[in-house]
């Protein structure tokens, strides 16, 4: 067997995994969803399957281990102990698995791309498909497209191009890591003068691509991004003739989008009204700090933000925000004090080794210009796009989104792996027993990664069939099935809750309602801040005649949920039960005043009709 020639094509292989993961995500709708989803943690799986092959095909193996390698496994670590600490397992549990996944493709590419082919065809692959998305935000930025794959977008994303994203936001977020990528390919790179132009072609498509978003947070960190860029290279003799050209290109292009989008215009001066700052996510920021200061040290728990923020909410904000809009508050919610120690430490170490790279590359005069240039333009490109998503991060959640996650972890971990070139020190050589140690490793994480996925798969399967039943089809069956496969889902056992309630009271049957209880039950153990499930389980109690029993459950919502327009509706129907109608009015009213809804507009409106037909 020719170890060589196998091994070249197992490294093959994990760069055809890595760009298919890479390309995927960002056309499926950014992997936000499980769904989509799966397919990563899938191409992720056959990534560590070849590293385990391929451990034992390389005669003298070694494993590459800068020492940003030890932050990534002390978060995995953190990320596992508060996993086994969370309040809601099954949201814990979804956020460890993107963890696991970034950090396994983290390593993967440190240790396996080392040939200059596989990070320029992942550079450029990247640059390709940012090309395509920043085309199709330009049709829906010019027509008004709300579709994305024939998927509606929300209404207040009219006017604003997304690509294969659902939120403008987030592909901006997409496009400002690769833009530097672009530009340093156009001008640093060796590549062909026809590759080049038609870099350089792409970095001005994109730059416009960040235009069509109107993202105000994406345009501020794409010029600040863009300066550094070109400040960069003013700075070396031999590029700065080019720089300047470019530089002056980009900017009369960036000018033309700028004085040409009324809507942009529109959104920062009402992101600036009556002289102060007036934008919902700032709004945000401060419950996020006050949940922050209630955990301090460990924060609330992976990904509970959304979960918990009904607690903190203010009045004027009843939508669910998802995440902080700020991915450095929403880091301290989470993961309180020492995630976001831990998290600054990985970042610390990444730039430091960032560093020691550029100089390398720098000195690097004895290999061929064109993998000196390549490595460099990787190296700067990577770099200032890592920057730009940092700086975006004080707005949004990028960080968040998969197919962004996925897009710079991955740039990371090319610009890491050029370490190998600084000397013997990060290099572990791996002798039998250690080969062993690590194949075993990677055959826990495959299979941990493989039976998740493929029982997020089957619940998913089922979920989609009971939300869109076909003839012959029971919803209730298939979320029961949904539920065998995946117990700890909460939303499922409130839906099974919510459907043998609304059926028992239609039908009269007291069963149906107290099995109803049992599923609310369940759905509060797995998810003991779901206030729907208080919810759901006060009002069977009511109709149940348990009053008592009831009014402990509407205290719960009310503990959980003490300014959301929902829950203060059905307070007061709780109230209404009880013939508090006084007292039902003060929350019925109370519920509009927050945010106008049917529920309470029509118990308003009955207790009108009572009172004129009373003497």
């Amino acid at each position: 067997m020719n170890r060589e020639r196998v091994d070249a094509g197992l490294e093959r292989g994990i760069l055809a995994a890595v760009l298919a993961l890479l390309v995927f995500a960002p056309l499926a709708l950014g992997a936000v969803r499980s769904t989509e989803f799966v397919v990563v943690q899938a191409l992720t799986v056959v990534t560590l399957v070849l590293w385990a092959v391929r451990l034992w095909i390389q005669k003298d193996m070694a494993l590459l281990w800068p020492p940003v390698a030890w932050g990534v496994v002390a978060f995995v670590v953190l990320a596992v102990v508060r996993y086994r600490q969370a309040d809601i397992e099954y949201v814990a549990r979804e956020e460890l698995l993107r963890i696991a996944v970034y950090a396994a493709l983290f390593l993967v590419v440190v240790n396996n791309l080392h040939r200059v082919e596989g990070p320029q065809a992942i550079v450029l692959a990247l640059i390709l498909v940012a090309t395509g998305l920043s085309f199709y935000a330009g049709y829906q930025f010019f027509t008004g497209s709300r579709t994305v794959w024939q998927l509606l977008r929300p209404e207040q994303f009219l006017k604003r191009g997304s690509g294969t994203f659902f939120n403008p936001n987030h592909l901006a977020g997409f496009l400002e890591l690769i833009l530097p990528l672009a530009l340093s390919f156009t001008l640093m790179s060796r590549l062909g003068h026809a590759t080049r132009v038609l870099t350089g072609y792409c970095a001005l498509v994109i730059l416009a691509g960040v235009g069509f978003t109107v993202s105000r947070g994406g345009w501020i960190a794409t010029v600040l991004g863009v300066l550094l860029f070109f400040a960069v290279l003013a700075t070396r003799r031999g590029y700065r003739i080019a720089a300047l050209s470019f530089f002056l290109l980009v900017a009369g292009v960036g000018g033309l989008l700028v004085t040409n989008a009324q809507h942009a215009q529109q959104r920062f001066e009402s992101m600036v009204a009556g002289g102060k700052l007036d934008d919902i996510r700032f709004q945000l920021w401060k419950p996020t700090i006050q949940m922050w200061r209630d955990h301090f040290w460990l924060g609330v728990g992976p990904a509970h933000f959304d979960h918990r923020f009904p607690e903190y909410r203010p009045p004027f904000i009843q939508a669910r925000p998802d995440r902080a809009h700020n991915d450095y508050l929403n880091l301290l919610a989470d993961w309180g004090v020492v995630g976001a120690a831990l998290a600054l430490t990985v970042w610390i170490l990444l730039f430091a080794g960032v560093a020691r790279t550029w100089k390398l590359v720098q000195r690097g005069r004895t290999e061929s210009s064109a993998q000196h240039g390549t490595r460099s333009a990787i190296v700067l490109g990577t770099t200032i796009g890592l920057i730009t998503l940092l700086l975006h991060a004080v707005t949004d959640f990028n960080f968040h989104i998969p197919a962004n996650a996925l897009v710079a972890t991955t740039l990371a971990a090319l610009v890491v792996g050029l370490a190998r070139y600084s000397g013997e020190q990060y290099w572990w050589p791996c002798a039998p027993p250690a080969r062993v140690a690590l194949t075993l490793a990677l055959v826990a994480v495959v299979a941990w990664l493989g039976a998740t996925g493929l029982r997020r798969w089957r619940e998913d399967s089922l979920l989609a069939r009971a939300l869109q039943p076909r003839p012959g089809d029971n919803s209730l069956a298939l979320l029961e099935q949904a539920h065998a496969v995946e117990p700890h889902n909460y939303e499922t056992t409130y839906q099974l809750g919510e459907i043998s309630r609304r059926s028992g009271v239609e039908s009269r049957n007291e069963a149906q309602v107290t099995a109803a209880l049992t599923w609310f039950d369940r759905s509060l153990a797995a998810n003991p801040c779901y206030v729907y499930a208080a919810i759901g389980r006060g009002m069977s109690l009511d109709w149940l005649g348990r009053n008592d029993e009831a009014a402990s459950s509407f205290a719960q919502a009310a503990r959980l949920d003490p300014e959301g327009h929902y829950t203060l509706a059905h307070r007061g129907w709780h109230q209404l039960q009880l013939g508090n109608e006084a007292r039902a009015r003060e929350l019925f009213e109370a519920s509009n005043a927050r945010q106008f809804n049917p529920i309470a507009t029509a118990y308003l409106e009955l207790l009108r009709e009572r009172a004129t037909v009373r003497p």
